[in-house]
């Protein structure tokens, strides 16, 4: 979602504050890399307004998915390396990881998912 609207605010149809007020009573944003990468982004274009609770799907990929050795978002849609990125299918992609999280932290014993809820 955070990418989505980026990108729309990028491409000038959605504008800063359209996006603050999105966003503005939103306990939660969600993404992949969300905190170091479009968080870092967000604050610097809305003067730091971003209160939200950052959930990052790439610091809880290897947490929840050990056995996978490469925690990226996978981008299949992308041929080519120099190929510009797709922040919508980031997106979609981010959000179906992210419910593969919550479905792999449901199965995780109560103990695991204490630490990793304080995490």
């Amino acid at each position: 979602l955070v990418i989505i609207l980026g990108y729309l605010i990028y491409r000038k149809t959605f504008t800063h504050s359209d996006f603050s007020a999105f966003i503005g009573d939103s306990d939660y944003i969600c993404g992949h890399n969300v905190i170091h990468h479009d968080l870092v982004y967000l604050n610097s274009a809305l003067s730091g307004t971003v209160s939200a609770v950052a959930i990052d799907t790439l610091y809880l990929s290897p947490l929840l998915f050990p056995r996978h050795p490469y925690h990226a978002l996978l981008k299949d849609d992308k041929l080519l390396t120099e190929e510009l990125n797709n922040p919508v299918n980031d997106s979609k992609k981010a959000s179906k990881l992210f419910y593969d999280e919550v479905n792999a932290f449901n199965t995780l014993p109560p103990f695991l998912k204490q630490i990793y809820f304080f995490f």
